[in-house]
């Protein structure tokens, strides 16, 4: 299994890699990647976000940041299946864990726009 998560801080996975499980996984030959959208920025200064739509405080990825990322990484190949958490998805549960587990393809991608924390639980999931 392969797992890229896309984020704007990837050093906030950094204690998620040393979870048990994940070292474990990891040790039997799974790959854990956090990537920073900015490696893959066209624009100057790493910058990727934009002003919100309608105006007002706040922060959007661009999409073109997002595609350049993901071409980044899959190159002219076949995109694997993207999961995006998002706060109006499932809730991530063990029945949806298996559905996503069963898929075709064992290699992942996922979004985050925020930064985790061991205390902010995933409360939804939007597969692709």
């Amino acid at each position: 299994m392969n797992l890229d998560i896309f984020t704007l801080f990837p050093e906030a996975f950094d204690w998620f890699r040393e979870q048990r499980p994940v070292r474990k996984a990891i040790e039997n030959g799974a790959s854990f990647n956090a990537r920073d959208y900015r490696e893959w920025t066209p624009l100057k200064g790493g910058r990727v976000d934009d002003s919100p739509y309608g105006g007002g405080a706040g922060m959007v990825l661009r999409v073109d940041v997002v595609d350049a990322a993901l071409n980044g990484v899959s190159g002219d190949g076949d995109r694997p299946r993207t999961v995006v958490l998002t706060p109006a998805g499932r809730t991530l549960d063990e029945t949806l864990v298996t559905e996503l587990a069963a898929g075709a393809s064992c290699r992942w991608r996922s979004f985050c726009f925020c930064t985790p924390t061991r205390s902010s639980p995933v409360t939804g999931i939007q597969a692709t």
